[in-house]
């Protein structure tokens, strides 16, 4: 399987030795993105994807069992609220969702029962596969409790896993979104540690915390620096909602 490099993360419920986690083999043009209301289409088509929801239960994510299912969760299309549907008891879910003209279609994926959760994930033109995967808050709290930042639910976090072509995790990627405010980037720096930093370390993995932005909802460029060389990728946000990404390196 092609590694994946467009902003999706990797997640397989029934992972083979050779595939990993999952992935999704397609990459995808990246234009300029703005933040926007992105609570509604600007007059892309929509497409039938099949995917997964997914909780990951430690983080960074360094093993297949880092992440389990995630049945009876509300899955719907960011971009029109009212395709909707639940996903199954393996996680799994089909939806019609609608692309926006970069060829994104983000997908919210959300529990109501406690701890509540809420996940934004991106389907991407040339894929009929996607994965969703949510982090609770409150544990995402706790990784950032040595840093001093606390979360403010009323904004977007992100998650942000960077990889090399061979899907091994790499470091020294320094990772920022435009046009948006972020109170501060903690990146992994030892096990389970994160602290505020200026790149990844080993595990490659950036907890991106209490981003801002106009409206409900909004696309932004997720900018990816190393060595001099830049990749960006357009994601999505929501308010009280993580997103979660796994992105080639630059």
């Amino acid at each position: 399987m092609e590694p994946c490099s467009n902003g999706t993360p990797r997640f397989n419920p029934n992972p083979s030795p050779t595939t990993g986690d999952g992935s999704v083999p397609t990459d995808s043009a990246v234009g300029e993105a703005g933040v926007s209301d992105a609570s509604r289409s600007d007059g892309g088509p929509t497409v039938s994807v099949r995917g997964t929801v997914g909780e990951a239960i430690a983080m960074p994510r360094t093993r297949m069992m880092d992440t389990r299912v995630a049945s009876g969760w509300t899955v719907q299309s960011l971009l029109d609220p009212a395709r909707t549907t639940t996903s199954s008891a393996t996680g799994t879910f089909a939806l019609d969702v609608v692309y926006d003209s970069a060829g994104v279609a983000p997908i919210r994926a959300e529990t109501l029962t406690p701890p509540r959760q809420c996940a934004i994930g991106h389907g991407r033109s040339g894929s009929a596969d996607v994965a969703v995967v949510a982090f609770e808050q409150s544990r995402l709290q706790e990784l950032l409790a040595p840093s001093g930042v606390g979360i403010d639910i009323g904004k977007a976090q992100l998650i942000v896993e960077v990889e090399d072509s061979l899907r091994a995790r790499v470091s020294n990627v320094s990772v920022t979104i435009t046009p948006a405010t972020v109170e501060g980037v903690a990146y992994d720096i030892e096990n389970t540690r994160f602290a505020l930093g200026m790149a990844t370390s080993t595990q490659g993995t950036a907890l991106v915390t209490n981003i801002d932005f106009v409206g409900p909802s909004a696309k932004v460029d997720l900018v990816l620096r190393r060595d001099g060389r830049t990749r960006a990728i357009p994601i999505y946000f929501a308010r009280g909602c993580t997103t979660f990404v796994t992105a080639l390196a630059p």
